[in-house]
């Protein structure tokens, strides 16, 4: 029935042709084949566009053990809200790479011709990697106010974007419920804020990925009672569904840096399978950068769900797909016919970067 929006998510599209005055200059350059030996002289240097979630750990872990260095590349992150923060300043030039979701906002820039394409997976949704859940708050479902999708309806819902991933999530999860989004109260909040606002009794249930998940699901540092329960993991709806992508804007998407582009993806998947497994929870290096970038305690972090991270970062249109006919049977999009794979997805670069370390051997 009511859906309450942040304002600013709505005008990013638009605000990228203010924007266009000021836009840096590409960031990158054209080199070798091999990356060169690193020094300050040849080092290549990347603006990245992350988020302060797990989604994002391979960019965290690239960056902690070396592996971008190794490419010849200097990078620089820079924190937004929302993944679709990142569209208008990807498609100018003035970041080099972004991720997240693929929502209405990133086919909507892609359908007016801007400088986008999703490049790799950043992470998916596996039986085993079940990270991105919805839990509500443990007073109402201890209280018996929610036992059952049903009992949601008038409720408030935390997602992260407007007509994005988590709504689309929300959709699917409600349907078992006999609900829809237009029953619920959709409240955008950014990821690390919805937390808090479940503390606060803002929320009545929240969308949350590990490791913020864990912090309100388990105990609080002092033995505080958890402040809610897992209601439902997205994982029974739509299993091995690609949740976050890795997407290049103008420089990288240029020809002549099309090794850059790999480099750095070959970069991600070092990273991404280091990530295989549970033998990250006895790696410190991990563990800490991760707690580092997403401000979870260390030991929280530990007893985590981390997101399933393709070893080989093959993209699957089939979950674009998905995703891009449910905006458009919601009318959000500003076009109307779905757009092409070649229109969205650019492999060329996860094929470079496996080609350059081989395919993924357990």
């Amino acid at each position: 029935m009511r859906h309450t929006v942040s304002v600013f998510l709505s005008i990013l599209v638009t605000f990228s042709f203010l924007l266009a005055g000021c836009a840096a200059q590409p960031v990158v350059r054209a080199v070798e084949q091999e990356p060169p030996t690193p020094s300050p002289e040849n080092m290549v240097h990347l603006r990245i566009g992350v988020l302060p979630i797990g989604a994002f750990t391979p960019f965290f872990v690239a960056q902690e053990k070396g592996y971008f260095t190794e490419q010849g590349l200097a990078v620089e992150f820079e924190t937004f809200r929302t993944g679709a923060e990142m569209i208008a300043p990807l498609s100018l030039g003035q970041i080099d790479v972004g991720g997240g979701e693929a929502g209405t906002a990133l086919f909507n820039a892609i359908a007016q011709g801007l400088d986008l394409k999703v490049v790799l997976s950043l992470s998916t949704l596996t039986e085993t990697n079940s990270y991105f859940l919805m839990v509500a708050r443990k007073d109402l479902v201890d209280s018996g106010e929610i036992k059952t999708m049903a009992d949601l309806r008038e409720r408030k819902i935390g997602i992260n974007n407007q007509h994005g991933m988590t709504e689309y999530f929300a959709a699917q999860a409600l349907k078992t419920g006999d609900l829809t989004v237009d029953d619920v109260q959709l409240v955008i909040l950014p990821f690390p804020e919805m937390v808090q606002a479940l503390a606060n009794k803002a929320l009545d249930v929240a969308y949350l990925q590990h490791p913020l998940a864990a912090t309100a699901l388990n105990p609080g540092p002092d033995g505080q009672t958890p402040m809610a329960v897992e209601l439902y993991s997205f994982y029974h709806i739509n299993p091995e569904i690609q949740c976050a992508s890795v997407l290049f804007g103008k420089n990288l998407l240029d020809p002549k840096n099309e090794d850059v582009g790999a480099r750095l993806t070959v970069a991600l998947l070092k990273a991404a399978r280091d990530m295989q497994g549970d033998a990250w929870r006895s790696d410190e290096q991990i563990v800490r950068v991760i707690s580092e970038r997403t401000g979870v305690p260390e030991a929280v972090v530990r007893k985590s769900v981390m997101p399933g991270h393709d070893p080989d970062g093959t993209i699957s249109w089939a979950n674009l797909e998905t995703m891009q006919s449910y905006y458009l049977e919601r009318g959000y999009p500003e076009y109307t016919e779905p757009l092409p794979e070649e229109q969205v997805v650019e492999e060329r670069f996860q094929q470079l970067a496996v080609e350059r370390l081989g395919a993924y051997q357990p």
